[in-house]
Parts: C-alpha cells; structure tokens; sequence
C-alpha cells in the first residue's frame, strides 16, 4: 500500500481523462460517457531523488544490463511468463530473496547475491517485480504508469462534499472515481538507462495500489480485465482489492481454485499460498478497477536492429489497447441483469444455465474442468477456516520485525496519518490497521460462508455433496471451527527475547486489542494484557505510550475498513475524538461460541 511518489520525474507519453461518470457497484449495463483524452504534457525535469539513483548501482552494470532483444511481448513471451509465475509460487518460497535465489526459479544463479543487490517488493509492487524481471531477463520491453490523477468528482458528488454530506477523499488509493496516468514510462529508457537495479528502485518507489485504480473500459493503465476462463485469468493474472491491497494468481486448479500469493508491507516477505475469496479481496465499482487484471502486452514500433550488439535500439513503445487484446473482457462486473435490474453472471449448469449474483459461483464454475461441477461443503468450510488461520500466523513477521528493528522502542509518532488505512514511510511498512480490521471481520465471513453452506445443503441443491443431514452439517461445521481454534497458533518473541505461543482462540479474543501502531511494544501489538505478559513491555512505563494505546481502542473495535474516517490526530485531539472514530465496545469475536448459538 506505497504512498505514491509523484516527484520522481521521467518521461515517455501522457494521456488524462478530463471527466467520467460516478458508476454503481454493477453498473457496467448503464451507458457511460466516454473519458476524453487531453493533449499529452511536456516532459518533466528529473528529481534530485531520480538523479541520485542513477550511479548507486554502477558495481552491478554487468548483471544487471537490461538489451531489448525482442520488440514485442507475443504468445510465447505470456506463457513463459505465466509459467515463471507458476513456478515461483509453487516452490512456497516465503521471503522475496528465497523466490528469486531459489531452484524453481528458471533463471536460477544468474543473479548477484543478497551482499550486492537485495531484492524486495510490497504488495502493491509484487506483480511489477515480477513482470519487470521476467521482462528483464527476457530481453523484453516494459512499461509503467507514474503520477497518478484522480479523476475528478462528478458535479453532484463535489455538491455534497460542499453541503458536508459528503467527506472528500484525499488519498489517491482511495479515489472515488478512480484513476488515470500523468505518464507512461518505457523501460528502458534513454534517461534512466538499462540497468535493471537502478530501473527497480524507480519503478518500485512509482507503483501503488492507486496505479491499478483504472477503469477498465479505458486504455489507459497499464493493465486490462480479462474474461473469466482458463488461459485468461491465469498465473501472473493481478488480484486487485480496491480497498488497498493486490496479491498474484500463480496456479487455477482443475477444480476451479484460484491460487493467490502476495508480499508483505515489510517489503521481504510472501504469504502464504491460499485459494481466492471475494470475502478476502473485497470487490467495487468497475471505475475502481478490475478485480483480476493482466498486464497489457507492449511493443516498439519503428526500432532498428543494431548488428553490432544483437539488439534492438529506438522506436516508439505502447502498450495494446483493450481492442487489440483478445481475452479482454468486462464481464467480472456482470454478463447479465436480474429481473430489477441489477447485474447478475448467468452460468451453465448440469440441468442449463440459471443466474446468479455470487461472482465466487461465476468464477469457479467457469474454471472448473472436474467434470459435473460440484462443491465438497466439509472441504470448502475448511479451506475457510484455513484461511483464517494463515491470515492471523501472516501478521507476526511484520510485527515480530517492528521490534527487531527497534521501532517499538522509539517514541511514538506525534500524529497519525490522515487515515490510518494510509501513511508512509515506517508507518507504510509496519503498522497493521487494515489487516487487523480484515481479522476481525474473519469471523463474520467464517459465519457467513457456514450459514450458506448450510442454506444449499438444506435446499437440497445438487451442486453441494454432503454426505448426512443438515443437523449433522451444524455439528461437523462447528467441530471444524472448534479444532481450527485449538490448534492453530502463533508464537511471538517478546521484548526479553522469550517465545510466547498464542492459539487462534485467544488471539480472536485478544484481536480488539492488538495495537496496529509500530511503535508499541510487541506484547501490546499481540494484545496482552495480564500482568504476567506484560512485564516484558517497556511502555508500561511510558505514560504518553500508554495514553497512545487506550486511545486507539475505538479504532481498533473497527470491524470494516472506512477511509473516510480522518485519524490524522494528536495525542490530545484523539483523545478528545476517539469517541467519533469507532465504537466504544469492542466486538465479541468468540467464533465456537457464535457458531453455537447463530449457526
């Protein structure tokens, strides 16, 4: 989730979109006026900060030579690259450095090690670093988008904010009408040369989750939305969550399973391998952007093949236009409407086809080639109480490292960001808000998606195997929830350096209390609160630390992610506002417990 840094100063081509109209969640049916491409501006002078990168890894020109040695990315090139993708999350590497000095990868020993050049990516930037060295070590162009622009409010949208019936959104990854481009930037480029190190900390400091905020009827970002079916949603594909957040596709599964990895906030690590849930990437507009996303293709057109090195020198890159692509599609939104109106995926089954608004049910049934499609309901309950778990067990290294690093023992920041779903810097890298937030609403969707199974089985519906009655559907849910909780755990080292093991159940419990800031001890950041755990904190002792740490506890009773909500306070001007931020009681995230009695 990078804060966009719009001062780095390189150019290529830019396009702008002047207006677009405000779209609803399934809108795609409504006419929409189409965004006017303005005249291009002139190139920007470079940065200091650009400047300064050039040189810094001059000892590595002699790996790191980026040669355009094929001007275009063909059918060959997205296989390739779907299957470097592939390869690398299926070796279950956890760290960016173990996927990139690791066998499976094919490029494997032709890379400077960790004591010359190390290699990281958040998650905004995971699918570039990807894309960028595969491209690289292909001898392939590249391309990406740098200053993004929100598109501006719709009359009736600026009308609201002015009356205060509306909050303006001033963080770009947040836009409420999404995005566009200042520029494109070739790689590589006449300015910023060809080395790929130096390449990699431009595009790397570039990239947000605001840059795939584009709506995807445009051209104008680097990416477009494919159609829902094998080859096209495929490994390499971008799973994108308007609220902050992407991760990559790097295996579909005959079943019907999208395979998704990300890298952390911390710049180094990578989850876990997990199936997608639309209860996970949480899904918006079609102007926020495509859910999945693949990369446009690019060529350079016009450029002359020099004898002398072997490669290809000059010419004019771009990137396809939606009309070029064949898999390009908008049918994610809906291919469909229900009888009222609203956007629906019409899908085949056994019996013909019927409707439906789930776009899970779409996406896995299109993807599925097991023959009669068909949902194990034990199974699917509990991959989602897997899920649970590794979400919980993903949070410790980023903030085990808070404390390696010596954060939590600095003072705490003097104000928090505008929104605590935001920020930068140390901030950006290790603080937890939105993955708490996300946590916390785990049981809700673990309940939900129970509730549901239990609703098809109960109906009777064919496409749901279970092997006994509904009352028996309950129990075996609940023991699964039941032994998920109980075995499922984290342990933590704390400030005295000794491990401390928590189980899921006491961690849901603890959840409204784990603090998101990195400046807390990490007893506070697991949510301790018994005398015993934490004698080992230090900012028990710290009265402003503490003072900061009961504030926050409205924030962190947070069970849905808000941006709009501004956080950008003091100590004392939270203290005074905590009460508007969040609800005063924490959530009851007994999971077994609220399985027992709503299930």
């Amino acid at each position: 989730m990078k804060t966009l840094k719009t001062s780095l100063a390189v150019f290529l081509a830019v396009t702008q979109l002047s207006q677009t109209a405000q779209a609803g969640l399934f809108d795609i049916f409504k006419p929409q006026p189409k965004p006017v491409p303005t005249r291009p501006q002139p190139p920007l002078k470079e940065t200091m900060a650009t400047i300064n990168s050039k040189g810094r890894y001059q000892n590595l020109s002699q790996w790191g030579q980026w040669n355009i040695i094929s001007t275009r990315w063909t059918a060959e090139d997205e296989q390739g690259f779907s299957d470097f993708v592939q390869a690398i999350g299926r070796s279950d590497c956890r760290t960016v450095e173990d996927c990139i000095f690791n066998p499976a990868n094919p490029f494997y020993g032709g890379d400077p090690g960790p004591e010359l050049y190390k290699f990281w990516s958040d998650c905004a930037d995971w699918p570039y670093f990807l894309r960028s060295y595969y491209a690289w070590k292909n001898g392939l162009p590249f391309m990406f988008s740098q200053g993004m622009r929100a598109v501006p409010l719709t009359p009736e949208q600026q009308a609201a904010v002015d009356a205060g019936t509306a909050k303006a959104q001033t963080d770009i990854r947040y836009s409420a009408n999404g995005n566009v481009p200042l520029r494109q930037v070739r790689i590589p480029h006449p300015t910023l040369g060809s080395n790929f190190f130096e390449i990699q900390d431009i595009i790397q400091d570039s990239i947000a989750t605001s840059t795939l905020r584009v709506d995807p009827r445009t051209d104008f970002g680097d990416t477009y939305t494919p159609a829902i079916r094998h080859g096209a949603i495929r490994p390499g594909t971008i799973v994108y969550d308007p609220s902050g957040h992407t991760g990559v596709v790097y295996d579909v599964t005959d079943d019907g399973e999208v395979m998704v990895f990300d890298a952390f906030s911390d710049k180094k690590s990578v989850s876990k391998r997990r199936p997608y849930s639309s209860d996970r990437y949480t899904r918006s507009r079609i102007t926020h952007g495509g859910w999945f996303q693949n990369f446009r293709p690019v060529v350079i057109e016009g450029a002359q093949f020099d004898r002398r090195t072997g490669t290809y020198v000059g010419g004019v890159l771009r990137a396809l236009k939606n009309s070029e692509i064949a898999d390009y599609s908008t049918e994610m939104f809906g291919n469909t409407t229900t009888a009222d109106g609203k956007s629906a995926y019409l899908v085949e089954t056994a019996s013909g086809y019927k409707v439906t608004t789930s776009f899970q049910e779409f996406l896995k049934r299109r993807l599925y080639l097991n023959g009669t499609y068909s949902v194990d309901v034990l199974r699917e309950f509990k991959n989602k109480m897997t899920e649970v778990c590794d979400d919980f067990q993903a949070r410790a290294s980023g903030v085990q490292e808070a404390t390696t690093l010596g954060i939590a023992a600095q003072p705490h920041v003097a104000v928090l960001p505008n929104t605590i779903y935001g920020g930068d810097g140390v901030w950006e890298t290790h603080s937890t808000p939105g993955g708490d937030v996300r946590r916390r609403g785990l049981v809700r969707t673990a309940l939900k998606s129970a509730k549901e199974l239990v609703a098809m089985v109960k109906s009777g519906n064919p496409d749901y195997s279970y092997y006994s009655t509904v009352e028996d559907l309950k129990e075996d849910l609940i023991a699964i929830a039941e032994n998920t909780v109980k075995t499922c755990s984290v342990t933590y080292t704390n400030t005295a350096g000794r491990p401390v093991t928590l189980t899921l159940e006491e961690m849901l419990r603890r959840a409204p209390l784990m603090s998101f800031s990195p400046w807390h001890c990490i007893e506070l950041r697991w949510g301790a609160s018994s005398p015993q755990e934490l004698r080992s904190c230090p900012d028990i002792n710290d009265p402003v630390k503490m003072r900061w740490y009961k504030a926050q506890q409205t924030m962190r009773n947070q069970m849905d992610r808000d941006t709009n909500i501004f956080t950008g306070f003091t100590l004392e001007g939270l203290e005074q506002n905590a009460s508007k931020i969040g609800p005063v009681d924490a959530p009851n995230l007994n999971l077994v417990e609220i399985f027992k009695k709503e299930l």
